[in-house]
């Protein structure tokens, strides 16, 4: 299932001297972008973290954050959203970290991968997908912050915010794979099994495609 409306992000959290995110409506563009950053069809509006406008913001954070959000126990929650990048300033790497707070926005703990706004094959500003695993704080009340990062280069947008829910027929105890020869050899256990008749192994090489 999708959490689906998902939490508004009403608010934001200023880290570092100044507040960079608004919301966009239509197409942004400053005096060095050839192509504008138009928002993503159907829509027309998108959050947008504007490192470029006014004074050097190098070195500035602030962090766009959501309301509570409770995570079913025994599920995986995967958080998907697109942002846009960009060969603007390729050196000025103006980046995004996903953060987490379960103490309602007293302390924020990053997770996963960073990332930066710069794409040297980005002529014109593209939205990429980009995805989390917040599975480790299912059965938890967390807020997810978007922690915009400046480096005076460009601003970049993010849309589209979905988490999805999955639902576990097992509770997984261990998952392990170590290397025999030509072939891996994995081995799991499990502390609960409902409603299931087999397992079924699956690889992938992004993370969002699996194959048997």
């Amino acid at each position: 299932a999708t959490l689906t409306p998902f939490p508004v992000f009403n608010y934001a959290e200023v880290i570092n001297i100044d507040q960079l995110w608004t919301v966009q409506t239509g197409s942004y563009t400053n005096p060095d972008m050839t192509n504008p950053l138009a928002p993503r069809a159907p829509g027309n509006q998108f959050y947008l973290f504007d490192s470029y406008s006014g004074a050097s913001t190098l070195g500035y954070s602030s962090r766009l954050f959501s309301n509570c959000i409770s995570i079913p126990s025994n599920s995986t929650a995967l958080m998907t959203f697109y942002m846009s990048h960009d060969n603007i300033f390729p050196t000025d790497l103006d980046s995004l970290y996903i953060s987490v707070s379960t103490d309602k926005g007293v302390t924020w703990t990053r997770v996963g991968p960073g990332f930066q706004r710069p794409d040297a094959t980005a002529a014109i500003p593209v939205w990429r997908i980009e995805s989390v695993d917040l599975t480790a704080y299912a059965g938890q009340t967390i807020q997810i912050g978007f922690e915009g990062e400046s480096k005076y280069g460009n601003a970049f947008g993010v849309d589209d915010i979905e988490i999805t829910v999955t639902s576990l027929p097992i509770v997984l105890l261990s998952f392990d794979a170590a290397r025999n020869g030509s072939v891996n050899n994995l081995k799991w256990s499990t502390s609960q099994e409902q409603n299931s008749s087999r397992f079924i192994v699956e690889r992938s090489s992004n993370g969002r495609s699996f194959e048997e």
